[in-house]
């Protein structure tokens, strides 16, 4: 096992982009245990126990990061993670908030960094990676480019959406099934509110079904896509993920409601609002 105890320099140098999504995967899928993980984390000196029994928690080592002791950004999030991993992923997941995600990937998985740079990772200069699961990232650089890469990747039929019940549903492949965070009753707390969402193109005033109906499609997409830019598949499905990001079309309204599934109420109150 290479040693990834660095100092708190290189890792800022490494600290590039990172996503729960790959390392979530990749324990989903059976790949690496759990207990195996964690105790490579801790011998690089990435993160550490607190507490004891049931109430031991990950958390991550170094001055500079922020300890999170194990809980979620939000209480949403917090759920998904519970529900679609288990409490101890979830923990796991959180951690990569504060923790370069090549280096925690090459202790997790047992690779050389630059192996998993030149490999799974190769798109990271795409530049559009989420920092926590199911949040759309500021650094999209418009929401077209999120729009337009959805609706190429349906077209070829490598993700599917259904609505059950009014909650949007994709699927990646047969097995692999991103859901939205679970409904909420206040969006203002779960998701920061109407300015922040307003930032992504999004300026309705509408019911909170429709506002928290909207944001979580959006926070699904955002989850398929970067499933798509950081899991390994083949080149081709690589580079059409390339090409997808390289315009930043102005979608329509239709162009929204057809992606995100969502009905005439939404287009009512998007005209009234204008």
């Amino acid at each position: 096992m290479s040693s990834l105890a660095l100092p708190l320099a290189v890792l800022a140098e490494l600290a590039e982009p990172r996503s729960t999504i790959a390392l979530a995967e990749t324990l989903d899928r059976d790949q690496v245990d759990v207990e195996q993980a964690v105790a490579r984390l801790e011998e690089a000196g990435l993160v550490e126990r607190e507490g004891f029994g049931a109430k031991t928690q990950l958390v991550p080592v170094g001055p500079d990061l922020p300890r999170l002791a194990g809980q979620a950004r939000s209480a949403t999030s917090g759920e998904a993670w519970q529900a679609l991993f288990g409490e101890q992923r979830a923990q796991l997941a959180y951690v990569l908030d504060a923790v370069p995600r090549l280096e925690l990937a090459a202790c997790v998985l047992d690779e050389p960094v630059e192996a998993i740079r030149g490999d799974a990772f190769d798109l990271v200069e795409v530049g559009v990676l989420a920092t926590e699961p199911f949040q759309l990232d500021p650094a999209i650089a418009g929401l077209g480019d999120l729009l337009a890469a959805i609706d190429a990747l349906r077209a070829r039929k490598w993700v599917q959406a259904r609505t059950l019940e009014g909650e949007v549903v994709w699927h990646l492949g047969p097995e692999i099934v991103f859901r939205a965070d679970p409904p909420v009753n206040d969006p203002e707390v779960a998701y920061g509110g109407p300015s922040a969402f307003d930032d992504h193109g999004l300026a309705w005033d509408g019911p909170e079904d429709v506002y928290v109906r909207t944001r979580r499609t959006l926070d699904a997409s955002d989850a398929i896509l970067h499933s798509l830019l950081v899991y390994p598949h083949d080149e081709d499905v690589r580079e059409a993920c390339r090409q997808l990001f390289a315009s930043e079309p102005t979608p329509t309204f239709d162009e929204k409601a057809e992606i995100y599934g969502l009905g005439d109420d939404a287009r009512d109150l998007d005209e009234a609002a204008v």
